[in-house]
């Protein structure tokens, strides 16, 4: 290994912005990630994510229609 500083720069995802709770971890293009909006609904907080015509939902490897 090289003597050179480490840098966060050459250690971030710049392309993906991560979405964390205790239960869950969602990852979203940056560009998209200014569209997440947090709603209370019935007295349960909800994370809401607008999903385009175009958006694939995987989980687990598993592809929801």
């Amino acid at each position: 290994m090289d003597e050179k500083p480490m840098k966060a720069i050459n250690i971030v995802d710049k392309k993906t912005t991560k979405n964390k709770a205790p239960d869950v971890e969602i990852k979203i293009d940056v560009e998209h990630s200014s569209s997440i909006e947090k709603r209370k609904i019935d007295g349960v907080t909800y994370l809401l994510i607008p999903l385009y015509t175009t958006s694939d939902i995987e989980i687990d490897g598993i592809r929801l229609r």
